[in-house]
């Protein structure tokens, strides 16, 4: 995968995701009483927020992979923490409040990697070699 492929695969992502977050929060201003869907939607923006953060970290732990491959497998895993940390605070504020469902929270959770290996098989299955039918 080149470096703009790779752009675009994260921008893709991370507008998808964004484009199902305001579709549930146009759903949640007509049902606001739906405990699930509030977990949907706070699950999807942790869930962006790490897709973004996800993609600089591997953005730069590429740069360092040319000088050291050992250090920048640390690099990568330095920000695991913080991801999964992110995660659990979600969780744990879901369980402590009840104003979300840890149910749909986990869903919103996952909805930007599901989108994201969505696009990775799209680019693999159709638009290798044809650029410009797939942008």
């Amino acid at each position: 995968m080149t470096e703009k492929e790779y752009y675009s695969h994260v921008e893709r992502t991370l507008k998808k995701s964004l484009v199902v977050l305001i579709i549930v929060l146009g759903i949640l201003f007509m049902e606001r009483e739906s405990v699930l869907l509030w977990g949907f939607a706070a699950g999807l923006v942790v869930g962006i927020i790490n897709a973004f953060f996800l993609s600089l970290r591997i953005d730069k732990m590429t740069l360092i992979a040319i000088h050291n491959q050992a250090t920048a497998n640390a690099f990568l895993f330095m920000g695991f923490g913080f991801r999964w940390g992110l995660i659990m605070l979600a969780c744990y504020f879901a369980v402590k409040t009840g104003w979300f469902s840890l149910i749909g929270m986990m869903f919103g959770f996952l909805l930007p990697s599901i989108l994201s290996t969505g696009e990775g098989i799209r680019d693999l299955l159709v638009c290798r070699g044809q650029a410009k039918r797939c942008n």
